[in-house]
């Protein structure tokens, strides 16, 4: 559990630190025994349906180019 106490509490600062539009917004976290729940904003879609359906999405719109960034 401890192993990656580090990893975790990096992730968390980092996340902590992002307010990128196009990056999902973390609120907070929770440790429990053995879990750590952390609160994240709810997105429209996820990248796979996106791309199934790009041309008929009404909200943002990506090139090729920016979803190679997302996956990646």
């Amino acid at each position: 559990k401890r192993v990656y106490q580090n990893l975790i509490d990096n992730e968390i600062e980092i996340l902590q630190k992002l307010n990128y539009q196009h990056i999902v917004q973390y609120y907070f976290h929770e440790f429990d025994n053995d879990f750590i729940c952390m609160a994240l904003e709810l997105c429209q879609t996820d990248l796979e349906k996106y791309l199934e359906n790009r041309n008929n999405y009404s909200g943002l719109t990506l090139n090729d180019i920016e979803i190679l960034n997302q996956i990646t």
